[in-house]
């Protein structure tokens, strides 16, 4: 504390941005006694590709030219991962149910790819989930939205909401990142 000779305040509009704020400051200024945050995080991408009639979902920090991108995204990349192999997967299989997911999915554990096999809708899936990523989200939550209105128990309904929930949160999130940035729609 003796070696403090200045303290200042500076506003932020909310928690997310004083947070970002933060992180800014400690890569730039790189005190010396605190050292967390001081290194960004690791570059991730989600990636996909079909292969035949099967949808390959993954993470990967350097994408492989045959598969298609979204990124660069942080940790939060295997969170969205999770979370579209299991509503994907509930997509192409309306007759499972929830606890029917490949083993270990419904506790997040996850290989760094999966595999969504053999469904004649996995290319429209591949399409949209582009368009989710590139466009608007909206077709992607409809589409799938529609594909759970027959689910009746009460938990399935309340853990599809929720997974729908947080890609919603992720695309609203993400939409001010595509009107400031031409390059994404590079990708």
């Amino acid at each position: 504390m003796r070696q403090v000779t200045r303290i200042e305040f500076q506003f932020c509009p909310g928690e997310a941005a004083a947070l970002k704020h933060e992180s800014k400051l400690l890569r730039l200024l790189k005190p010396r006694f605190n050292r967390a945050g001081v290194w960004p995080g690791k570059t991730l991408f989600i990636v996909w590709r079909l292969v035949e009639t099967s949808l390959e979902l993954a993470v990967a920090d350097v994408p492989e030219p045959s598969w298609r991108r979204y990124g660069p995204l942080g940790a939060g990349a295997h969170h969205l991962h999770q979370t579209l192999s299991r509503i994907l997967w509930l997509a192409l299989n309306p007759k499972c149910a929830y606890m029917e997911l490949p083993t270990g999915w419904a506790q997040d554990n996850f290989a760094q790819q999966v595999t969504i096999d053999r469904h004649e809708s996995a290319p429209e899936v591949a399409t949209l989930l582009a368009a989710f990523f590139w466009k608007s989200s909206d077709e992607f939550l409809v589409r799938l939205g529609a594909r759970f209105c027959e689910r009746t128990r009460l938990f399935e309904r309340n853990v599809i909401n929720s997974e729908l929930e947080m890609l919603r949160e992720f695309s609203a999130q993400q939409k001010p990142a595509l009107k400031n940035s031409p390059q994404l729609a590079l990708l």
